[in-house]
């Protein structure tokens, strides 16, 4: 996301938006069935199309980006209530906000999650 950024700083912005948002609308598995029959209804190539400009730089596409931090949403809100983990929600915050390197590296590691 940050060679992205470095490129296309404005879209870059607006993807990791959107992302951030996604938390908001993603649930977590509800059963092993559902868990089992996973749908990921926020990172399809539709939704994720204004984005395809940002293919062009770094190593991961965004659809590949959004897959992965679709699921990973899903698995941070199936941990329990008392020890809640959201590693993406602030990752995305710090990113968004342009924190500088370190505090996004900080919210990225298992030190951050305090």
């Amino acid at each position: 996301m940050l060679i992205k950024k470095e490129h296309e700083r404005e879209l870059t912005i607006q993807f990791m938006k959107y992302l951030r948002n996604m938390y908001d609308n993603v649930n977590g598995f509800c059963s092993k069935e559902d868990r089992d029959e996973c749908t990921l209804t926020e990172t399809t190539k539709d939704r994720l199309k204004p984005f395809e400009e940002l293919n062009k730089y770094g190593e991961y596409k965004v659809d590949f980006i959004g897959h992965l931090i679709e699921l990973m949403i899903k698995m941070e809100k199936n941990m329990p209530p008392e020890n809640p983990a959201r590693v993406f929600k602030q990752l995305m915050d710090s990113m968004i906000q342009e924190k500088e390197i370190f505090a996004i590296v900080s919210k990225a590691t298992y030190g951050g999650r305090k």
